[in-house]
């Protein structure tokens, strides 16, 4: 089993639990066809599998994924509507596949904060908490923050990619994600989450690391 496929096997067998919901394993009959979860672990594959043979990149993490990106796409911080342009960026061979008939409209605006400021070469985009976490609001799923449960459960998935990849450097974007490594011994450098307008503070952190500095901050995060 090559090593991409290690980290992806070791995703698909996390449980899902009480607001949190496996969509590398399980979909949503409503919204998908039985293949999806499949589909994802297959994008995931291809993802992984174009870091392993490049020099050590950067890593991005945050704490997990939305309703808007990776839990239709399968990629991290990538709405399924960004996949033929993330195969690109990334100067895939193979094309990432459509998991979703019927994945939400937009990307959320963290990942469109992140987006206007990815670098080439394009870091290593990663969650604490690869499944995602919700809850039910007046009959809709909404996305929910992670708890210390849901990070150790996620954990030795998460060792997997740091001892595969070697990141020469890893940027904690929030507060959770840079606790949450913290509690692994990892070292950090944090930034600011995007989420809840304060993608300026977040475009400002980055740029400090020299990353983004093209950037003109038009308050405009489409």
């Amino acid at each position: 089993m090559d090593p991409a496929e290690v980290i992806v096997d070791a995703i698909r067998r996390i449980p899902s639990g009480p607001g949190l919901f496996n969509h590398y394993e399980s979909y949503e009959s409503a919204r998908e066809d039985a293949d999806a979860p499949k589909l994802r672990r297959h994008n995931l594959g291809l993802y992984l599998r174009s870091f392993i043979e490049r020099p050590s990149a950067d890593l991005w993490i945050a704490e997990a994924p939305s309703r808007y990106g990776a839990r239709w796409s399968g990629v991290p911080f990538t709405h399924q509507g960004k996949l033929k342009e993330m195969g690109e960026m990334l100067g895939m061979r193979d094309a990432f596949a459509v998991p979703t008939r019927n994945p939400e409209s937009s990307a959320s605006r963290t990942s469109a904060a992140i987006w206007k400021i990815l670098p080439k070469p394009v870091p290593l985009l990663w969650n604490v908490v690869m499944l995602h976490p919700f809850k039910v609001k007046s009959g809709q799923i909404r996305n929910a923050e992670t708890t210390r449960e849901h990070h150790d459960i996620c954990r030795d998935s998460l060792t997997l990619v740091l001892d595969t990849f070697k990141p020469r450097r890893i940027i904690a974007i929030g507060d959770v994600s840079a606790k949450a490594l913290g509690r692994m011994g990892v070292s950090v450098t944090r930034v600011a989450h995007p989420g809840r307008n304060r993608h300026h503070e977040f475009w400002a952190d980055m740029k400090k690391l020299g990353i983004g500095c093209g950037l003109v901050d038009d308050g405009n995060i489409g």
